[in-house]
C-alpha cells in the first residue's frame, strides 16, 4: 500500500474528455476525490460512485454549475485550475519521462548505508556475505536475539557455560574464537597487543577498516566469520570439529590463498 502510494506521487491523470477515468480513480494529485476532499462527496453532488469523470464535465470544459454548495468549494476551485489537454485521457509518468531505475528507486525500501557492506559483497563467496550479513545485524539466533522474540530461554553460552551468549562472545571473546584470531594474527603480524583492545564486533570491524589495505583483507572478514560460525555449530551440535589450525587453513584454502605467500 505504501508502494502504491508512492507511486501515485510520481504520476498525473491528463484529462480531455474524462471518458476513460473514473470518479474512484486516484487522479486528484495522486487522491481519490472523495480522499481529497469529503467522503461525502459522491452524497452531496448526487454522483453514481461507478461514474466516469465526463459527468463533471459539459462540452469540453468543467461543469461548475453542477457543483453548488458551500462544502463544494474546494472541489469547485480545484476544477477551475485543473487544466483540460486536447490529446485523449492517459495516465503520465512525470510529464511522460517514464524510467524503471526511478520507478525502482521508488519501490525499494533504503535504509541507510552501512560502511560494512563492502566487506561483505564483492569477490567473497554467498555463504560468507549472508553469514556476514547476519552476523553484522545481530540477526545470528543466539539466545539473546531469542528471548527479545519471547522465549524464555537461560541466557548462558551452550558451548562455555560461563558467559552470556551473544554475538560478541562467540565471535570476539570465546576461547576458540581469541585463538583464531590470534593464530590469524600472528600470519599476518598484527600488532596483537593493539588487538587485544578489540572486545565487540563493532572494534573488530574497525580494526579490519584500518588493515585493510589490499582487497584480501576485505574479503577475508567474511571468511573468518564464516569460518567461526562453521565451527561453532560444529561443536555445538555435535558434529566433527577441528582444531584451531585446521578450521584456519580450511578458511584460508577456500579463500585460495597459500599460507606460503601469506609468511613471506
Amino acid at each position: 500500500m505504501e508502494t502504491r502510494d508512492s507511486m501515485l506521487q510520481h504520476v498525473d491523470f491528463h484529462i480531455r474528455d474524462g471518458r476513460s477515468v473514473s470518479l474512484q480513480d486516484p487522479w486528484c494529485d495522486g487522491l481519490t476525490m472523495a480522499n481529497k476532499f469529503r467522503h461525502r462527496i459522491f452524497r452531496s453532488v448526487n454522483l453514481p460512485r461507478n461514474a466516469n469523470l465526463d459527468i463533471l464535465m459539459v462540452n469540453g470544459s468543467w461543469d461548475l454549475n453542477l457543483l453548488q454548495g458551500q462544502e463544494l468549494q474546494q472541489l469547485r476551485e480545484y476544477l477551475v485550475l485543473r487544466p483540460i489537454h486536447t490529446s485523449a485521457d492517459k495516465l503520465l509518468w512525470n510529464n511522460g519521462k517514464f524510467s524503471y531505475k526511478e520507478a525502482w528507486k521508488i519501490c525499494r525500501f533504503q535504509a541507510e548505508e552501512v560502511s560494512w557492506y563492502k566487506f561483505c559483497w564483492g569477490k567473497a563467496r554467498p555463504r560468507w556475505s549472508v553469514t556476514t550479513v547476519f552476523v553484522m545485524l545481530n540477526k545470528i539466533p543466539f539466545i539473546v536475539n531469542l528471548q527479545r522474540r519471547k522465549l524464555c530461554l537461560v541466557s548462558r553460552c551452550s558451548l562455555c557455560q560461563s558467559a552470556i551468549d551473544t554475538t560478541d562472545h562467540i565471535f570476539i571473546s570465546y576461547r576458540f574464537s581469541k585463538d583464531f584470531w590470534s593464530w590469524l594474527g600472528e600470519i599476518l603480524k598484527w600488532n596483537m597487543h593493539q588487538f587485544a583492545e578489540v572486545v565487540s564486533l563493532a572494534d573488530l570491524f574497525n580494526w579490519f577498516q584500518v588493515v585493510a589495505t589490499v582487497g584480501f583483507h576485505k574479503t577475508l572478514f567474511p571468511a573468518m566469520l564464516w569460518g567461526i560460525w562453521k565451527e561453532r555449530n560444529a561443536r555445538l551440535y555435535g558434529t566433527a570439529t577441528a582444531p584451531v589450525i585446521v578450521a584456519m587453513l580450511e578458511v584460508l584454502d577456500i579463500h585460495s590463498i597459500l599460507l606460503s605467500d601469506l609468511l613471506v
